[in-house]
């Protein structure tokens, strides 16, 4: 069994309807590119504290290391895939 998946859209533009199909290799792969992801960058990175901003306007503060040391993949703000900015 393949574990591709297709996207059929119908994108509404003035009145037009365009289909388009694409298949992806996983579900995430087509989230992220229909949804886009939250960018997070450290703001303040000490020895006990760490404050990321979101691109979905929200601050998060760890005591235990960057989202990444707390295994964090979804912003919990917004539900998309977090990517670093630096």
């Amino acid at each position: 069994m393949s574990n591709n998946y297709k996207e059929l859209l119908r994108l509404h533009d003035d009145g037009k309807v365009t289909v388009r199909e694409k298949t992806y290799d996983s579900m995430l792969d087509m989230a992220k590119e229909i949804f886009g992801t939250c960018k997070w960058s450290l703001e303040v990175d000490s020895d006990t504290t760490a404050w990321h901003k979101t691109s979905c306007n929200e601050s998060f503060h760890t005591y235990s290391g960057t989202f990444k040391d707390i295994n964090f993949k979804f912003c919990p703000y917004c539900g998309k895939e977090i990517e670093e900015v630096k």
